[in-house]
């Protein structure tokens, strides 16, 4: 571009973003690909010197931003140097003009406007030549998407989005002549950020008021305070002398205010804490709230001022406002080549690596500048590194001073570049090793067709099972193989069997307005993909899924209808936060620049200035309303038809932002009346230290200086220690009871090794036997892929109980042997797994008596039909689900072709609460979408809750029951519309923090002695942890027995023994046992035994007992030979 007076411009009019196919020295250009995208910019001869402005910038994409400009400006001349009188004067500069207005717009039809305006400029000259010194005041106005700003400022006002004030500082008033210059000008010292008051509900809340000429609330004032200093080495001075060298400007502190309530950062910069000298590094940081101190971080240097490494951290401290250190590291750099770990942290650092790092975990110490490796008072880990500086070995040190329970991995760099990690090995097991390859380093061709250089190509784990990928050129990924073995052939992994496939259809390609990212999983063939797309500020606009019955014949598969398909849209604001989210819709039409749809039904979120939720409208029209006051949040969900507002959620952080109080409200007609409380109490390291119950009752928790916690004593669980290693690891735990679990570590690997229950408080180093023993890595085999995966369960003390696993050749599980004690032996059960070969769902479900469950799916990746190797083949099948992907029929194939159907209510129903897409009916019958068998209703309150339910069995007569609620959403009452007298309902009510008062129209005691929250009288007693050890009984004929049983419990506080009367009123006597997740796998009843192996199989008295679940849902069970269906 040539401007006027013959002057030539060179300015930047695109970038092109190319990436290569192969490599060719003489003409490199022939082999680029691309481009990926263009970035264009467009410029303007503008004002009366005809100077040269940026007036569009474009990504390429569909982003684009527009420039307007004001006309010239007044510029405010100051100070001359070389005029006699040091006169100040005004005068029109024809040669600079400030942005007016941004427009910025989003390639898909959407764009929105900024407006800027200045005070006036300022200049000053020294010996002739000009320092433009810009503006100390502007304002912004960000306007709603979709208005264009006209002359009517009322109009702009009205279509605000938002409004900021910004303060500069400009010029030193005090300063006696230009050669003097602040330095300081352009800091920004003060930013104000307004909402229009009508957006707040017209009420700020007690915020500060803006009336005139419009009417905004303030919302937050961000206050810097900026100091100038001159010096040099350790003397320096805030002297306003600034022709003095070198100068340094700092930030001595910032305060913000945002809801009437003040945070405070403070800022200095001793020399002291510098080991004397001074580099402009924060050595002390004071968090202040509200004019009270609350935390002060402190932290030292030691500057290596000849090799110019002055602002590496060595030490930092955290101190609550009552000056007690509660936390404390140290970093240790490489004092040399050969000594690498021997200095103290106070040793100026020869190399800027971190070769040693200490964590205090019992106290702060100042006495000790170098920590020994194996002091247990400190977290001691060690660092090395190759001649490159890339770290090669990392070692968490253990308890033990031989080293034996260190846990240590060296990582080795490929030797071309000595960039890309390519091995990552356990120290002191070769077995456990994690590798790496990356595309054109130790993978493929410099220049690969699969890869771009760099990225990484394989990642396998220390079960040598990998992940693969592939990438375009630009470096984008393209494909992803999952669950490969370590060593499989690279030409085994082509693009048709690809666990996930992605590709790029962006803006300008095909006709594409906006730009599309799909992502395709296997089976392809079946849909299980994802299209995303993206209009030109990068916001996510659409989501398109395939409908249940979507089909192609890719990779190999017949060709089906592809039609079907579902989306999901979404729209922004002109802050860039999202505002719209569409619920799901069906839809045929071309995935090519497919409509955004939100009449089906949209979730509406409107912000606050600060990205804070205000209002949020579900599709229904049901309103929550956010509220923000001084440190306190609240969630007011509106009411509808007749129903109360409701407080559903009101809470408070404290001056560090920790949850402080969390509230329940009630609505009293006029106002909101506290219901109950419960206080937060944190430390300044953000850990859990008491918590006041509602009514009273404390519970308090105690930590180190690494934040493990060391003791509890709770209103319901009682007092419990806690004892950790060094390397951060659970060693003890001791409950109220005085039951002690040690826990017992594999030496290298980290892994629990075994569990050691004792009746004191203390753990020997080591024990012969474990209670608990665990096994990893048994068999690893290229079939078996289990290491680093857990192998065996083994109760060896007890022998009471053994789980084996096995994987298969992908790391996934493939077998579970689980053998129970049986006072002979033990009983075996076995259940098989396999997985779909691409995608890796589960397939096929093996039970112990050989029975096998096979899974098939929809495209949209859910279950829809489920068969059994019996003889009724089929246990359930054609299940459909709608756009939503909530289940609406299935039919139960083996039961005699019972079907059942889901409806659900529409997600807008006027203002009616039976909407939102909430379920409406659950019909079963013996034909397609009857109710012979089986009927339920369901109508709702405008909070969610069932309002009122009808059901029918069999046909023989429909009963309607009614609910209430309290302000909680606490059932009040259920009752019968068709019963009378005692049958007619269920009455409810609570105390504040929840307990009932009355259950089912029946008193309850309320007691506040230990455990709390228990419910407590003469007939039932508690142990030391709140375990139920006495209770009585209301037997089947109604008679109320106390003392009736005895209730034991095990050393991990699970249900052992029961031992007393049974409900039947003979005596009984019941104990269990336990897997190590404290899930049930045995009971005995009076000699009879009943066995649980696993969730979906279980023996009671010799019948074998089976589940099915479907799509998370239990849907039938087998007693003996006969096939029960669940609704």
């Amino acid at each position: 571009m040539r401007a006027s007076g013959a002057k030539t411009h060179s300015l930047l009019t695109s970038i092109k973003n190319y990436g290569y196919s192969n490599y060719d020295s003489a003409n490199i250009y022939n082999y680029r690909v691309g481009p990926l995208n263009t970035y264009s910019f467009g410029y303007s001869q503008l004002g009366n010197h005809a100077q040269v402005y940026l007036t569009t910038a474009d990504n390429g994409w569909g982003g684009k931003s527009t420039y307007i400009y004001q006309s010239e400006g007044t510029i405010q001349d100051q100070i001359e140097d070389d005029h006699p009188n040091n006169v100040t004067g005004t005068t029109t500069k024809t040669y600079r003009k400030l942005v007016r207005d941004l427009k910025v717009e989003d390639g898909l039809g959407d764009f929105f406007y900024t407006r800027y305006s200045y005070s006036t400029g300022r200049q000053r000259k020294y010996w002739g030549q000009v320092d433009y010194l810009g503006h100390n005041y502007m304002w912004a106005q960000t306007l709603n998407k979709g208005y264009t700003p006209g002359s009517n400022n009322v109009t702009n006002f009205n279509n605000e989005a938002a409004y900021t004030e910004h303060w500069f500082h400009q010029l030193d008033t005090g300063a006696t002549n230009a050669s003097n210059p602040n330095p300081l000008v352009g800091r920004e010292y003060q930013t104000r950020l307004w909402q229009r008051k009508s957006v707040l509900g017209n009420t700020c809340s007690g915020r500060p008021e803006a009336f005139s000429p419009y009417t905004r609330c303030s919302m937050q004032l961000t206050t810097n305070y900026w100091s100038a200093w001159t010096g040099s080495g350790t003397s320096w001075s805030s002297t306003t002398d600034y022709q003095a060298r070198p100068r340094w400007v700092r930030m001595d502190r910032t305060v913000t205010v945002v809801d009437t309530v003040t945070d405070e950062q403070k800022y200095y910069y001793e020399t002291s804490r510098q080991n004397g000298f001074q580099y402009g590094n924060v050595t002390q940081m004071q968090e202040w709230a509200d004019g009270a101190k609350q935390r002060t971080t402190y932290s030292y240097f030691y500057p290596n001022t000849t090799k110019h490494m002055v602002g590496l951290q060595a030490r930092q401290l955290v101190y609550d406002a009552g000056g007690n250190c509660k936390a404390e590291s140290r970093t240790i750099y490489r004092h040399g080549l050969s000594d690498k770990w021997t200095a103290g942290y106070n040793t100026a650092p020869n190399l800027p690596l971190v070769s040693k790092i200490d964590v205090a975990r019992v106290s702060c110490n100042d006495s000790v500048n170098s920590v020994s490796w194996y002091d247990n008072n400190w977290r001691v880990s060690l660092f090395d590194y190759d001649v490159y500086g890339n770290q090669t070995v990392a070692n968490n040190l253990g308890a033990a001073s031989d080293g034996s329970l260190d846990k240590a991995t060296t990582t080795t760099f490929e030797g071309t570049y000595h960039l890309f990690p390519t091995q990552r090995v356990n120290s002191f097991d070769a077995n456990y090793v994690e590798t790496a390859k990356y595309w054109g380093v130790n993978l493929g061709a410099f220049y690969d067709s699969r890869g771009m250089w760099g990225m990484m190509g394989e990642v396998c784990a220390v079960n040598d099972v990998c992940t693969r990928a592939s990438y375009n050129q630009h470096g984008q990924l393209t494909a992803r193989w999952d669950n490969i073995g370590e060593g499989v052939s690279w030409s085994q992994t082509t693009s048709t069997n690809a666990t996930m496939r992605r590709t790029y259809a962006m803006r300008g390609s095909a006709g594409i307005q906006g730009n599309m990212i799909t992502e395709w999983s296997q089976p392809r063939c079946l849909g299980n993909f994802v299209r995303r797309v993206y209009n030109g500020l990068g916001q996510l606009v659409q989501e398109q899924r395939p409908n249940e019955n979507w089909a192609t014949s890719v990779d190999g598969c017949a060709a089906g209808s592809n039609s079907d398909e579902i989306d999901v849209s979404y729209a922004y604001n002109s802050l860039g936060q999202q505002t719209q989210a569409s619920v799901p819709k069906a839809t045929t039409a071309n995935p090519i620049n497919r409509a955004l749809s939100f009449s089906q039904g949209q979730s509406v979120t409107i912000y606050d200035v600060l990205g804070r939720p205000y209002t949020v409208t579900a599709p229904n029209g049901e309103v929550s309303v956010y509220g923000y006051a001084s440190r306190a949040m609240s969630i007011v969900a509106k009411g509808r038809n007749g129903d109360m507002d409701k407080m559903a959620k009101w809470t408070q952080n404290d001056k560090l932002g920790n949850l402080y109080l969390t509230r329940n409200y009630r609505w009293n007609g006029s106002s909101w009346a506290l219901d109950a409380q419960v206080v937060l109490t944190h430390d300044v390291t953000g850990n859990l230290t008491r918590v006041d119950h509602v009514g009273g009752g404390v519970s308090t928790f105690t930590y180190n200086l690494v934040g493990e916690k060391t003791a509890m004593n709770d209103v319901d669980l009682g007092a419990w220690g806690y004892a950790y290693d060094p390397q951060g690891q659970l060693t003890r735990q001791t409950d109220a009871r005085g039951k002690t679990t040690c826990l017992y570590y594999q030496s290298r690997t980290g892994l629990l090794n075994g569990k050691h229950f004792r009746t004191n408080t203390s753990c020997p180093g080591s024990v012969g036997t474990y209670d608990i023993c665990y096994t990893y890595g048994s068999y690893h085999s290229s079939s078996n892929r289990s290491r680093g995966q857990l192998t065996q369960v083994y109760y060896h003390l007890s022998a009471s109980y053994v789980k084996d696993y096995w994987y298969n050749g992908y790391g996934l599980l493939d077998r579970e042997m689980v053998r129970i004690a049986n006072g002979a032996g033990y009983n075996t059960y076995n259940s098989y797994y396999t997985y779909e070969s691409d995608s890796f769902r589960l397939s096929t479900l093996t039970y112990p008596d050989n029975e096998v469950v096979t899974y098939y799916y929809n495209s949209m990746g859910l279950p829809k039909r489920m068969a059994t190797s019996l003889t009724s083949a089929t246990l359930a099948d054609n299940v459909t689900y709608d756009e939503a992907g909530r289940l609406t029929s299935m039919k139960f194939v083996a039961g005699g072709n019972l079907y059942r159907t889901q409806t659900y209510w529409p997600w807008v129903n006027g203002s009616s609460s039976n909407s939102n897409g909430r379920l409406k009916e659950i019909k079963v019958g013996t034909t397609s979408g009857t109710s012979n068998r089986l009927y339920f209703l369901y109508g709702y309150d405008s909070h969610g809750n069932i309002g009122g339910m009808s059901e029918n069995y069999n046909a023989a007569g429909t009963t309607t029951y009614t609910f209430a609620y309290d302000e909680q959403n606490r059932l009040t009452k259920a009752y019968d519309n068709t019963a009378t007298g005692a049958n007619d309902g269920k009455n409810f009510t609570y105390q504040g923090d929840g307990r009932f008062t009355l259950f089912e129209g029946y008193n309850r005691t309320v007691s506040d002695g230990f455990p709390r929250h228990a419910y407590k009288d003469a007939n039932f007693l508690y142990d030391a942890n709140g375990n139920l050890t006495q209770r009585g009984i209301i037997k089947t004929n109604g008679q109320w027995v106390t003392p009736a049983q005895t209730l034991s419990w095990g050393h991990e506080n699970h249900l052992s023994q029961v031992s007393g009367i049974g409900i039947s009123g003979a005596s009984i006597t019941e104990s269990y046992l336990y897997d190590d997740a404290g899930i049930r796998v045995q009971k005995t009843t009076n000699g009879v035994y009943t066995y649980y192996p696993f969730a979906h199989y279980q023996v009671e008295n010799g019948t074998v007992v089976k589940y099915y679940t479907f799509g998370g849902q239990t849907i039938a069970m087998r007693r003996g030979s006969t096939l029960y269906y669940l609704h």
